[in-house]
């Protein structure tokens, strides 16, 4: 998707700027979803009740529709790619805050 967006611009100021940050956002908490979850296990960290609306079939769906509606909407992935960067991280933060708060030291 970083790459399509790379390939074909919109016009947005520092733009290149922006597909950058956002693509290694959404990469970061794109991992961090299972890497939590997994990690917060091990630990025996209360989590809250899976699955998230974060989960991979959720991330893949987003991607799919994007790719499919690009050719009627060309911002499609440019959209998608700033869902991935914010909702996702959301989700990983409301773990956290989840696990943090569940703990008993």
């Amino acid at each position: 998707m970083i790459a399509y967006l790379l390939r074909h611009p919109l016009a947005v100021p520092y733009y290149y700027v922006l597909v950058g940050v956002l693509g290694a956002t959404a990469l970061l908490a794109s991992n961090l979803v299972s890497y939590t979850g997994a990690r917060a296990g091990e630990l025996g960290l209360p989590l809250p009740p899976k699955p998230t609306l974060a989960s991979k079939g959720t991330r893949t769906t987003a991607m799919v529709v994007a790719a499919l509606a690009t050719p009627l909407w060309p911002a499609a992935p440019a959209a998608a790619l700033l869902y991935l960067a914010l909702h996702p991280g959301a989700a990983v933060g409301y773990r956290l805050y989840r696990a943090l708060r569940g703990r008993s030291d």
